[in-house]
């Protein structure tokens, strides 16, 4: 049970990444599959990207909604934060014994 308590904060700050992973990973899909455009009313297609063009766009909606439900930004805090007392704090408790 120690041992898992210890490796708890590292397992969240891997877990972290996991959003990154699966925009990454849809993005690509999508940059090969095709990236539609449709209205949010009626859902007519408007326009189909592929390639480069689709894999910015596909990251940068998923991106957005992911930044306005707060997972990114919550993640990014708890990364810093567990840097920061990783590196920084661990050194100076190491250096001040």
């Amino acid at each position: 049970m120690k041992k898992i308590k210890k490796k708890l904060p590292f397992i969240i700050f891997v877990l972290c990444f996991l959003p990154y992973v699966l925009i990454l990973a849809m993005s690509v899909y999508y940059a090969f599959a095709g990236y539609e455009i449709r209205t949010f009313v009626t859902g007519e297609h408007i326009e189909t990207f592929y390639g480069l063009e689709a894999f910015c766009r596909c990251a940068t909606a998923a991106f957005a909604i992911l930044w306005y439900v707060w997972i990114i930004p919550l993640c990014l805090i708890y990364q810093a934060v567990y840097l920061f007392v990783r590196f920084y704090l661990c050194d100076k408790m190491k250096n001040s014994d």
